[in-house]
C-alpha cells in the first residue's frame, strides 16, 4: 500500500478559515476501504508579527472487511506534519524562536510577554515560555554549546573569565543559599567572538579546569581569584577593571570621609583634607594612579593590536613600574586585611600577572 498525502490542513489566519484535502480520493475511490474518525493535530505557530493555530487533520483508513478487528493495520500519512517540541504539546519552534529573540535580544522579560499574549487572547504563561526555552536549550542547543566550548579552549589565544553568585530555587531546597555562574569570553582581536556561561554549585578551584580542560596554554585574563592563577599552563593576566574596582571600594569604604571629601571643590581644599586623613590619602592616590594608567588605553574601536602594544611600551609600562614601586614602599604601613591592603596585596603579590596585560597589544 502506498501512503500518499492523506491529511488536510485547516488554517485559522486572521479569522479566515482555509480548508482543503489532498489526494484523499485515491483511497476512498478504492473498493474495500473505509475512513475512520479523523485525527486533529493543532500547532501554535508564529509568523510575521502574529501567532496563529494551524490545524492538521489526518484521515486514517482501514479495509472494510477488517473494520472491526482491533489489530487491523491503519493506513495514514503524517509526512509533512510540522516539528514540535514534544508529542504532548502543540508549540512549534517558530514560537520558541520568537520568545528567545524577545527575551535575549530585545531584553523583554517573560512576564511582559505573558501580558502581551493575554491581551491578545493567547493564554501562554511565563512558566510555559520558560519551560520551552529550557527544553530547547537542553535538547537542541546542547550540541552547539559543546562545539563552541571545544573551539574556545582549542582555537583561541585569549580567554577572559569571571564568576558571580546566583540564587537558584532548586539549590535552596538542598540547603545552599547561592550557586555560581562562570563566564568564559574570547578576546577582542580574536577572529570570532563568543561568550559561554557555565553553572556550578560552588566556587571551587577545580571548576576552572572543568571549563578550560587540562591543556589550555593561552592567555587567561581574570581577577585575583586563586582558582585562575593556580591553573597550570595558561599565561595568567590580572584584570585592571577588577583592580580599579577594589581600589574604588577602598576609597568609598568610609562614607563620612568620602562624603566630606566629595563636597570640596578646590584642589587646595582637597589637598588640605587629604593631609589630615593620611590613610584616605593613600587610597585616593592609588585610585588616581590606576586611572592615570587606564586612561592611556585608546578608546577607538578600529585601532590595531600593534598600535596598542607600542603605546603600552612607551607610556604605560613606566607608570606601572612606578605604581608597583610606590605600593611596595607602603607594605609595612598598610594592614593586608584592610580595604586598602586588599588591592595593595593584589598589586604586589600579582605584579607579574597585572604587568603581562601591558606586554602585548591583544589583551584589552
Amino acid at each position: 500500500m502506498t501512503n500518499t498525502a492523506l491529511f488536510e490542513y485547516v488554517y485559522s489566519l486572521e479569522d479566515t478559515i482555509i480548508s482543503f484535502r489532498k489526494n484523499v480520493a485515491n483511497l476512498t475511490d478504492r473498493p474495500g476501504m473505509a475512513e475512520l474518525k479523523p485525527e486533529k493535530k493543532d500547532y501554535l505557530r508564529y509568523v510575521r508579527g502574529y501567532y496563529y493555530i494551524e490545524r492538521h487533520i489526518i484521515h486514517p483508513y482501514v479495509k472494510k472487511d477488517d473494520a472491526n478487528d482491533e489489530h487491523t493495520e491503519v493506513y495514514s500519512n503524517t509526512e509533512g506534519l510540522p516539528a514540535r517540541l514534544t508529542e504532548v504539546n502543540s508549540v512549534t519552534f517558530s514560537v520558541v524562536a520568537q520568545i528567545a529573540n524577545e527575551k535575549y535580544d530585545l531584553a523583554i522579560p517573560l512576564y511582559r510577554m505573558e501580558q502581551g499574549c493575554m491581551r491578545n487572547g493567547l493564554p501562554i504563561s511565563r512558566q510555559n515560555m520558560s519551560n520551552w526555552l529550557t527544553r530547547c536549550g537542553e535538547d537542541y542547543l546542547g550540541t552547539v554549546f559543546d562545539r563552541m566550548h571545544s573551539d574556545l579552549i582549542t582555537n583561541f589565544k585569549i580567554i577572559h573569565m569571571d564568576e558571580t553568585t546566583k540564587a537558584v530555587i532548586e539549590d535552596k531546597t538542598d540547603g545552599r543559599e547561592k550557586s555560581y555562574i562562570w563566564m568564559a569570553m574570547t578576546g577582542k582581536y580574536e577572529p570570532s567572538q563568543m561568550i559561554l556561561y557555565f553553572y556550578y554549585e560552588s566556587r571551587e578551584h577545580r571548576h576552572v579546569e572543568d571549563i578550560l580542560g587540562h591543556d589550555y596554554s593561552g592567555y587567561l585574563n581574570s581577577d585575583g581569584f586563586g582558582g585562575y592563577h593556580s591553573y597550570p599552563g595558561a599565561i595568567c593576566c590580572g584584570c585592571w577593571a577588577h583592580y580599579r574596582r577594589r581600589a574604588y571600594e577602598a576609597v568609598i569604604s568610609d562614607d563620612n570621609i568620602y562624603s566630606a571629601y566629595n563636597k570640596l571643590h578646590s584642589q587646595q581644599e582637597r589637598r588640605g583634607f587629604l593631609d589630615g586623613h593620611p590613610s584616605f590619602k593613600i587610597k585616593v592616590a592609588l585610585l588616581e594612579k590606576i586611572d592615570q594608567i587606564m586612561k592611556l588605553e585608546p578608546k577607538e574601536e578600529k585601532i590595531s593590536a600593534e598600535e596598542i602594544y607600542q603605546m603600552r611600551q612607551e607610556r604605560a609600562l613606566p607608570l606601572i613600574d612606578a605604581l608597583f614601586t610606590w605600593k611596595r614602599g607602603l607594605e609595612e604601613s598598610v594592614p593586608p586585611k584592610s580595604k586598602l591592603g586588599e588591592p595593595s596585596d593584589m598589586a604586589i603579590m600579582k605584579n607579574n600577572t597585572f604587568g603581562i596585560t601591558f606586554l602585548t597589544g591583544i589583551l584589552r
